[in-house]
């Protein structure tokens, strides 16, 4: 079953941007990875707002949206 929407946007819209990058990665990381993989602009706004911290996977990242909704 696929995660509800984040920010209108699925965990697995964020976790196929982030396709084929190597963990732990910044935030300008992940930034670049998803615009090199074609993401939609809402992605990259999601990205774009994200804390400044290191990732350890794609889980971590869309973790991270989670719990700042709550």
């Amino acid at each position: 079953m696929e995660r509800q929407p984040i920010g209108g946007i699925r965990a697995a819209q964020i976790q196929k941007s982030l396709h084929g990058l190597e963990f732990p990665a910044d935030k300008n990381t992940l930034l670049e990875h998803a615009k090199r993989n074609g993401a939609p602009r809402e992605v990259l706004k999601f990205i774009e707002e994200l804390p400044t911290k290191p990732y350890e996977s794609a889980n971590d990242v869309t973790g991270d949206q989670t719990k700042r909704e709550h």
